[in-house]
């Protein structure tokens, strides 16, 4: 029996954080559709609270595969969803009970030519305890204005994906990359005729300053795969000139300029790893964004050294 909506939540030792995950998604009327949990390999107890819940829970699934990576975990639970909609969650965050059950019901009316949700969410700090909306998407909200605005845009759990318009592109992540959410969701933005639905319904508490996140700290083959893709997607949209192609490659750039400030956060061997990756594969950079990227990272460089 097919279901509405499938929600995939992607896992690797995350014992500490996946309950409250799995319980903020089942208090909510998540109990209306299948929930897949995709445990990667785990090597600590999260496999066996994933099958917990499986036991406790008839719209629960549990998988366990071999670890892949998220790419790897999220393509696996595609294959295996069975919802007219796709919802992605880390197995280390968490869901507002009220909201969520007003997007699923975004879902369930939703238009049948809509192909794709886009949401805010909530960045949940963990080290002060504060909560902040996102604020990119008003009532009149369009792919321009969003595109346009300050903010990341690439993170797949701000989106619900119709999963017939998934399968009639062919598009699935990228297995064994970081910087995936980022490949994913430019592919997914550059589709012909894409038709988008905005919502301002900020269930998800993005947790923030949990530690160890690879997005938070300083990650040589993070920052090797997003050069890579904003390399190769800057070369694919630079002969178009429509408008969402022009917003589209100023977004990569200027999130891609953030992230090379992180340049000195590496130790002496890997600023030099970095150098050699740039002189070997070249920059993805344009050159006015260049110059901006020398400007940020002096700036970032002055500020280490004054602390």
């Amino acid at each position: 029996m097919r279901a509405e909506i499938s929600i995939i939540v992607a896992i690797y030792n995350i014992e500490p954080y996946l309950t409250a995950c799995v319980d903020s998604l089942l208090k909510t009327d998540a109990h209306n559709c299948e929930v897949l949990l995709i445990d990667d390999g785990s090597t600590d107890s999260s496999g066996a609270i994933c099958d917990k819940f499986a036991q406790q829970n008839d719209n629960v699934t549990a998988y366990h595969k071999p670890n892949g990576g998220l790419s790897d975990a999220r393509n696996y639970g595609l294959d295996r969803s069975n919802g007219d909609w796709i919802i992605f969650i880390d197995g280390d965050d968490c869901l507002d009970r009220g909201k969520f059950n007003q997007f699923l019901n975004i879902l369930r009316g939703a238009d049948s030519s809509v192909d794709v949700v886009f949401n805010d969410y909530i960045l949940n700090n963990l080290r002060t305890g504060k909560q902040l909306e996102s604020q990119q998407i008003s009532s009149s909200a369009t792919i321009n204005s969003v595109l346009s605005a300050p903010g990341a845009i690439w993170n797949v759990w701000r989106f619900a994906y119709r999963k017939s318009f998934l399968e009639k592109n062919k598009l699935d992540f990228k297995v064994g990359w970081l910087a995936e959410d980022l490949d994913f969701t430019t592919r997914v933005f550059v589709q012909p005729n894409l038709k988008i639905k905005f919502a301002h319904i900020p269930y998800y508490l993005y947790a923030y300053h949990r530690g160890g996140s690879i997005t938070e700290t300083a990650s040589l083959r993070l920052m090797e795969c997003m050069t890579t893709s904003v390399r190769e997607h800057y070369q694919a949209l630079k002969n178009r000139n429509d408008t969402i192609a022009k917003l589209l490659k100023r977004k990569l750039l200027s999130d891609y300029i953030k992230h090379a400030a992180k340049y000195f956060d590496f130790d002496k061997t890997d600023r030099k790893k970095i150098r050699r990756f740039y002189r070997v594969n070249g920059s993805p950079l344009p050159f006015n964004a260049v110059w901006l990227a020398g400007v940020l990272l002096l700036m970032r460089r002055i500020y280490h050294i004054r602390r």
